[in-house]
């Protein structure tokens, strides 16, 4: 369903204003990840090594658990989420207005 013109611009402004500001202060923090690498990196799970990668001569994939510096994974899909939304439906409203095409133009460069 989608909104009228006067609906989706008075809630696509404050929208994407408050995206902003929550991409502006996206923290980057340490998570623990875990991947099978060609070389050793962080521990070294060396059940998962001794039981998959030795039996089947596959002696350079190396199954460790490292800390990775990124952001919240979760909080980005939710943020490019609600943009995609909003650029769909000023999409579907805008027309010329220019309210509305500057809050789509907005919301594009958010989503870079």
């Amino acid at each position: 369903m989608s909104l009228s013109l006067h609906s989706a611009r008075s809630l696509a402004g404050p929208v994407i204003v408050r995206l902003r500001a929550l991409i502006q202060e996206l923290k980057r923090g340490f998570d623990f990840k875990e991947d099978t690498r060609q070389a050793p990196r962080g521990t070294i799970q060396w059940s998962r090594y001794l039981r998959t990668s030795l039996p089947s001569g596959r002696w350079h994939h190396v199954p460790c658990r490292f800390p990775d510096l990124s952001t919240d994974p979760i909080l980005r899909g939710a943020i490019r989420w609600t943009l995609e939304r909003v650029l769909e439906e000023l999409g579907l409203v805008a027309g010329d207005d220019r309210v509305a095409v500057g809050l789509r133009i907005d919301a594009m460069r958010l989503l870079e």
